[in-house]
């Protein structure tokens, strides 16, 4: 890398010419991780296990009341009450 005032070279990474002095422009570094989500979106991370939780329950609750539906007029048949 060269120095954009003088023209001498420089290593990579440096942030001042040693020939010169000059400053030299360094790409901004790019935030890792969370910070570049978006906020709701980091907050469904944050309540997954809560969510992943619900919607199991959810879904083993319209089983079960399916399968009982079912069983329950099956037996209500047998007995002839149905």
């Amino acid at each position: 890398m060269n120095c954009p005032k003088c023209g001498a070279l420089v290593r990579e990474g440096a942030t001042f010419c040693n020939h010169c002095g000059a400053p030299l422009k360094t790409s901004p570094e790019i935030p890792q991780g969370d910070a570049t989500k978006p906020v709701w979106l980091r907050r469904v991370y944050e309540l997954k296990w809560i969510i992943l939780a619900y919607l199991i329950a959810s879904v083993l609750c319209m089983s079960c009341a399916c399968l009982l539906g079912y069983r329950t007029q099956w037996i209500l048949w047998k007995l002839g009450l149905w």
